[in-house]
């Protein structure tokens, strides 16, 4: 028998090293503690916060760069790029909390409209609401579409049945809490 050599090359195998790990704390800007958010890494469902103390880990990673979505309603959304080591260090995650935004939108005659599909992206392109795949419906009567959103500035797009849409930029929160949009054909 002969010994068996491996050189680098196309039919070696790589094992690939999953040894690294991110750990999370989470905490709600006013109150502290923060349980109930749910964690997305690159795109994938993680679990929810269930820890009273609000850490939560994510292990078995590649040791590279990964992109970190943390939601939770009442709360405005976060990204962070983190690189996910064996000694990963605790990060602190402050969520803040949302404030509601109604959308009061009408038509070019003054008529309330009832369904609504919307886009909201915050400065960065991030989608912080999207309402694109299903009709969104109003508050009986009064045309009254709500959103809750951070502190910031977003771009809006809202569209309505009969393609009438308005495109705008708004900074929240607003002044008594409404903003009035009027859809128009174009």
């Amino acid at each position: 028998r002969q010994p068996v050599h491996l050189q680098p090359g196309p039919n070696v195998l790589r094992a690939e090293v999953r040894e690294a790990r991110i750990r999370l704390l989470f905490r709600d800007r006013d109150t502290g503690r923060l349980v109930g958010a749910t964690v997305y890494r690159d795109g994938a469902y993680q679990g929810s916060v269930r820890r009273g103390d609000g850490l939560f880990v994510i292990e078995n990673l590649r040791p590279v760069w990964h992109e970190i979505r943390v939601v939770k309603h009442g709360y405005g959304p976060r990204w962070l790029k983190i690189f996910a080591s064996p000694e990963s260090p605790v990060r602190t995650v402050v969520l803040t909390p949302t404030e509601p935004l109604w959308f009061e939108v009408r038509d070019d005659q003054g008529r309330p409209v009832p369904w609504i599909k919307a886009s909201i992206t915050d400065e960065t392109g991030h989608d912080i609401a999207w309402v694109g795949t299903t009709w969104k419906r109003a508050k009986p009567e009064e045309g009254l579409h709500g959103f809750n959103l951070p502190p910031g500035t977003f771009d809006v797009v809202v569209y309505d049945r009969a393609d009438r849409w308005w495109k705008g930029r708004i900074t929240a929160p607003v002044p008594g809490g409404r903003k009035e949009i009027v859809l128009r054909k174009e």
